[in-house]
């Protein structure tokens, strides 16, 4: 994933120590800083005037898909590849097309083919994800899913 600003560096370095990949810091009572609040989900307005929201990292991606999201809502992750959850806030009303291509491409740039012409996203509802048992943070399985294809593109906000 790219960090964009201090804490969501922060949370990458955090997310890394807990599982084993960096060493644990040695923190010293004299150098102790006061913690930055953890980055939080992107939130983005779709012009039909639904709530995105956008998971960065594993822990983001949990809240977004597990704590965030109702059951109708719409759920979105390129497919077979790392990147964000991405929820749209409809509570299971109809989403027009223009939201569902705002929310795929969001989709497809915060993952790891950002830049692709042309990137696969499954889009189901939110009921239809459930964590992989003992898997990692952010690990799901997803059913009853639809594919979009779009570019792997900032959409135009």
């Amino acid at each position: 994933k790219l960090a964009e600003n201090q804490p969501e560096i922060v949370a990458v370095r955090e997310e890394l120590q807990r599982g084993g990949f960096l060493p644990q810091p040695q923190k010293k009572a004299a150098q102790a800083r006061p913690s930055q609040p953890p980055a939080q989900p992107l939130r983005f307005s779709s012009p039909q005037g639904f709530a995105i929201v956008v998971g960065r990292n594993a822990r983001q991606n949990e809240i977004v898909t597990f704590k965030i999201a109702n059951a109708a809502d719409l759920w979105l992750h390129v497919r077979n590849v790392p990147g964000s959850h991405v929820v749209i806030r409809s509570g299971g009303q109809p989403v027009n097309e223009e939201t569902l291509q705002m929310a795929a491409q969001l989709a497809a740039y915060y993952s790891s083919v950002r830049g692709e012409k042309a990137v696969a996203v499954s889009v189901t509802e939110r009921r239809f994800v459930t964590r992989v048992p003992n898997g990692h943070t952010g690990q799901v399985y997803i059913r009853n899913e639809e594919t979009v294809t779009v570019p792997a593109e900032l959409p135009e906000l």
